[in-house]
């Protein structure tokens, strides 16, 4: 596995044992600490299983935190383990377990950092068994012990105390010792506590009367002792009260009392002596706890087989004799209290805490009773905690990183000067700000459910938090912090604190670096080359290939490494392969080789690239060039293709610069030689020296024009050859910002015939014109009608069909007049077919026809059908009130009249308003009644006769289009059917047409036949 080398070095000098493990808890790395934790060799833990050093008796991850570790919802997970060593020793572990994944967030193996805590955990147990022992005891004790605090408020009571007084536990730790001690006795007892503080002795003893809870008086022996604080503040007296009430039982009393001591004595955890100050500390008597203590028995002290002065540290010897000597400071009964460091049998060191009184019982000669103390692991802790107070003050004051304690309310408790110079405020004013006044807005936030278990002690650190914070000059920073709480006996938050790293340059290093690798790699996936690793004897050592090369190559990476070049490519091409690779070693540069080989049955071509590594090893790669190879090839053809079409196009082509050069030329094969110069003739000149020098000017202010638009600049002239003048249509169009292209089309014919069309059209709307009144005037227009129909019809099938030819012939590029006029000149023609087509209707309406029943409704459907496009475009409603279910007529006839008649109502709508047309019906004894009603325009009543006239229109084609027949049709088809049809509207309200046919079907059939 690769480790980055900075972590590398953390990696192997840690003294923590640390150790990589895959997801089957296999070792795959472990540092020395590591080794000497377990007593096992680098080698022997790389084949071992994180199983094989766990006692058998471990509880191991459960898998759900070990799910919940790889998904990332936990960071890490800390369990203690007991572990086997090399030896069959065992130890207490430590064990913090985070897991490594890689940049797209999969697990790669996990990382465990081993905490030997066999100490701890043996220190805990004692400390354990000393509690448990203790508690057996104070509780079995047949001494009454009462500890209250120094406002003498009772906080709690033994069972023989409650006993004594006849309170429960519960009811004594209510009370003030007062309540329980006879009024008499109280004042003296509190003045003896006074003078103990006042003198900073610690023990006292004084007989004194107490009332039970029944009322009853008893007589008590009180033996107190004043618990100090570590600074020696009074915390709490103890007292022990033995009952001497009835003086018959004095006897038995103080047998109880011996056997109450003597039951102290062998539990107590300390050693009771009574010894006579001499000069070898003479011991009258030793409880058994002191061969614990020593490693001596207490008989050999007794008879002085074995001495204090001889097992205490000289250098505390000397203050202890000068402590117990008969000097005139300590006087009869006083105590002392004194620390001092003992040998033991077995060469330790113990710490000793003496505490007792001096009687003089005998003359001069001075007895000392006491109690000792081993209190190593206590001078130990303090030592512990000293150190680790230094170490803290160490880290905290000269530690690079910012580290911040603050209080649940946000307020700085501490802070070092690494937090000054990351935010730029003074120790004075940063500890005034609030943590969260530091905060940016754009900062990330602690989610809820992290946020609450910190707090409530769930989780007593959060590892990696991004935040951003706002220096003093409104800088914005980003860190990654660790943040982890202090907590209370109850587990409540009381600081936490907080180290931050400023990873601001790093963050920067970091996206630079991240888009870097994306880019490589997909550099890399979207390479198409082969890449080779060559050993200089043809080996190959390493190879990538690309998925889309997969194919063609026909072998994986697998297939590649090991084999030789000549086992892979066959002769001659595997061996100038070989001896380009070779060249490439010895010239030290990067040498190209291209060569071709059959692939598939197919010739393709090759690139390769080699550069050395060194004299033995070179890295080539080898490209597939056959489309590049057939695209030169395809190129060479298209560039001769169009020199070709260049060529054989009518236009004249010029290539110039932005001064006016001509930079080449490409003149038709069809333009008369005597009028133009060749092309040879042409390159390299200016248009000033082959154009009028105004012609020039022009044309290089349109050259200039077109290389700064960018547009194509469409422009005409005219020139002189041999005295005719021909005309020109240019097109110019850049190349770049120096180049253009300059196509020039003789259009002199073209003009001729543009003329020659606007006189025919002109003609042709002056014939139209005629036509028009000689219609408007003749009676017998049916007979006109049919025959102009087909007589007309002929000449404009021409004119469309020629004026088509001709715009297929121009382009968008040519002259703008000309497309105009055609598409004038195409318009009208068409226009002139559909008024000939509406007469030709017209006249075919005179025709005979077969009446007969006509389902209606089947007509209206039809006719709403046809204008579905209408309908639509206009969003019109059509109604349909009731109608008869058959009428007598001609379908296709009665038809038109309906749709003439809806087409008119939806086109003459009036503007922003949605048409509507209604259609109803109603019936005489004769016939039946038919009405079209809309919302439109209206229709001024000057002309409700005039619409129903031929060609009369009272709109122009610009505003509706139309012929001016459709309502003459409707007449005419309406008189047919024996009928009659007028119009009823308000300009402005809407139009209503009415029209009626005959129920009698010989009527009908008479009307046809007349006509």
């Amino acid at each position: 596995m690769i480790i980055n080398s900075q972590f590398q070095t953390f990696f192997e000098r840690n003294s923590l044992g640390m150790a990589f493990v895959n997801k089957d808890e296999q070792f795959i790395e472990v540092n020395d600490a590591m080794c000497r934790l377990t007593g096992y060799s680098r080698d022997e833990m790389l084949k071992m299983n994180v199983i094989d050093i766990y006692s058998s008796d471990n509880l191991f991850i459960k898998q759900s935190e070990r799910e919940q570790m790889y998904r990332g919802e936990i960071d890490h997970v800390q369990v203690e383990r007991k572990a086997v060593l090399k030896n069959g020793n065992f130890l207490y572990v430590n064990v913090h377990i985070t897991t490594v994944v890689d940049e797209l967030g999969n697990f790669e193996y996990e990382l465990g950092v081993f905490e030997n805590i066999t100490e701890r955990k043996q220190a805990e147990k004692q400390l354990h068994d000393l509690e448990i022992r203790f508690e057996s005891i104070y509780q079995l004790s047949p001494i009454a012990i009462v500890l209250c605090d120094m406002d003498w408020n009772i906080r709690t009571a033994n069972t023989k105390a409650c006993k004594l007084f006849g309170y429960t536990e519960q009811e004594l730790k209510k009370m003030n010792i007062s309540e329980i001690s006879h009024p008499d006795y109280i004042q003296p007892n509190k003045q003896i506590v006074k003078q103990k503080l006042l003198n900073k002795e610690d023990a006292f003893f004084m007989e004194k009367k107490y009332i039970k809870k029944d009322g009853s008086i008893i007589n008590g022996e009180l033996t107190a002792n004043i618990i100090y604080s570590e600074q020696h503040q009074p915390l709490y007296t103890m007292g022990m009260v033995i009952d001497v009430t009835q003086r018959k039982q004095k006897e038995l009393e103080l047998q109880k009392s011996e056997l109450m001591y003597s039951s102290l004595v062998k539990n107590i955890p300390g050693v009771v002596y009574h010894c006579i100050e001499d000069d070898h500390w003479t011991m009258l008597y030793l409880s058994q706890q002191v061969e614990e203590l020593t490693g001596y028995k207490a008989q050999d002290f007794i008879d002085n087989k074995v001495s204090f002065s001889n097992i205490i540290i000289e250098s505390d010897y000397v203050k202890l004799v000068d402590a117990y000597t008969n000097n005139g400071k300590l006087k009869l009964g006083d105590t002392f209290n004194e620390y001092y460091r003992i040998r033991h049998a077995n060469g330790s060191i113990r710490w000793i805490h003496e505490k007792g009184q001096y009687f003089d019982k005998k003359g001069e000669q001075w007895f000392l009773y006491g109690l000792m103390f081993d209190i190593t692991e206590q001078k130990e802790q303090e030592n512990n905690l000293l150190q680790s107070q230094m170490r803290f003050k160490s880290v905290f004051e000269n530690n690079n990183l910012p580290i911040v304690i603050a209080d649940v309310d946000g307020n700085i408790i501490e802070l070092n000067e690494a937090f000054c110079h990351l935010t730029g405020y003074t120790m004075q004013e940063a500890i005034k700000i609030k943590v969260f006044e530091y905060i940016h807005p754009d900062s990330p936030r602690t989610t809820t459910e992290d946020g609450n278990a910190f707090v409530s002690g769930k989780v007593k650190a959060l590892s990696n938090l991004n935040r951003i914070i706002q220096t003093k000059n409104g800088e914005k920073r980003y860190l990654n912090v660790n943040l982890s709480g202090v907590y209370n006996e109850h587990n409540e938050l009381l600081y936490d604190v907080s180290i931050m790293e400023d990873v601001t340059e790093k963050r920067i290093i970091a996206q630079a670096l991240e888009q870097s690798v994306a880019m490589q790699r997909a550099l890399l996936n979207a390479i198409p080359d082969l890449v080779f690793h060559v050993h200089r004897d043809g080996t190959y050592l390493n190879a990538f290939i690309p998925q889309t090369m997969e194919l063609e190559t026909r072998r994986s990476k697998d297939d590649i490494i090991g084999k030789n070049i000549l086992e892979l490519i066959p002769n001659p091409t595997g061996q100038n392969l070989y001896n380009f690779l070779l060249s490439a070693l010895d010239s030290k540069q990067v040498e190209t080789y291209e060569y071709s080989a059959i692939v598939n049955n197919e010739e393709l071509f090759y690139e390769s690239k080699a550069n050395a590594i060194n004299n033995n090893e070179v890295i080539f790669s080898t490209r597939n060039i056959t489309s590049i190879k057939k695209t030169a090839q395809a190129l060479e053809q298209s560039v001769a293709m169009q020199q070709a079409i260049l060529k054989s196009l009518p236009d004249l082509t010029f290539h110039i610069d932005a001064n006016g050069k001509y930079l080449n030329a490409y003149i038709p094969a069809n333009i008369p030689k005597e009028i133009y110069v060749s092309p040879e003739n042409i390159t390299n000149k200016s248009i000033y020296e082959l154009l009028p020098k105004s012609l020039a000017d022009m044309l290089l202010v349109l050259i200039k024009k077109t290389i700064e638009s960018r547009e194509m600049i469409i422009c005409e002239y005219e020139l002189m050859f041999n005295g005719v003048s021909n005309q020109y249509e240019a097109h110019i169009n850049a190349i770049n910002n120096n180049e253009v292209i300059f196509s020039a089309r003789n259009i002199t014919l073209i003009k001729e015939i543009q003329a020659k069309l606007a006189a025919k059209v002109k003609e042709l709307e002056s014939k139209n014109e005629e036509l028009e009144k000689y219609i408007s005037s003749n009676l017998e227009l049916e007979n006109f009608a049919y025959v102009a129909s087909h007589d007309l019809r002929e000449p404009l099938r021409s004119i469309i069909g020629f004026s088509q030819l001709l715009q297929q012939k121009l382009t968008k590029t040519d002259n703008a007049d000309v497309i105009e006029y055609l598409r004038f000149i195409t318009e009208s023609a068409q226009q002139m077919n559909r008024l000939i087509n509406d007469l030709l209707q017209y006249s075919l309406v005179n025709t005979e026809h077969t009446a007969k029943n006509i389902r209606t409704s089947f007509v209206i459907e039809k006719t709403i059908l046809n204008l579905r496009e209408l309908i639509h475009q206009t969003k019109a409603i059509v109604n349909v009130g009731e109608l008869p279910d058959t009428i007598i007529g001609h379908e296709p006839k009665i038809s038109q009249v309906f749709q003439n008649l809806i087409q008119n109502a939806i086109k003459f709508h009036q503007p922003n308003i949605a048409p509507i047309v209604t259609i109803s019906s109603s019936e005489t004894p004769t016939h039946w009644h038919f009405s079209v009603a809309d919302n439109g325009i209206g229709i001024s009543s000057e002309y409700f006769d005039k619409i129903f006239l031929l060609f009369r229109r009272l709109h122009t084609r610009k505003n509706f289009s139309g012929s001016g027949l459709g309502l003459a049709i409707c007449k005419k088809i309406v008189e047919q059917h024996h009928g009659q049809i007028w119009v009823e509207s308000t300009i402005g309200h809407g139009t209503t047409f009415h029209f009626t046919i005959a129920k009698d079907n010989n009527l009908v059939t008479q009307s046809n036949h007349s006509h």
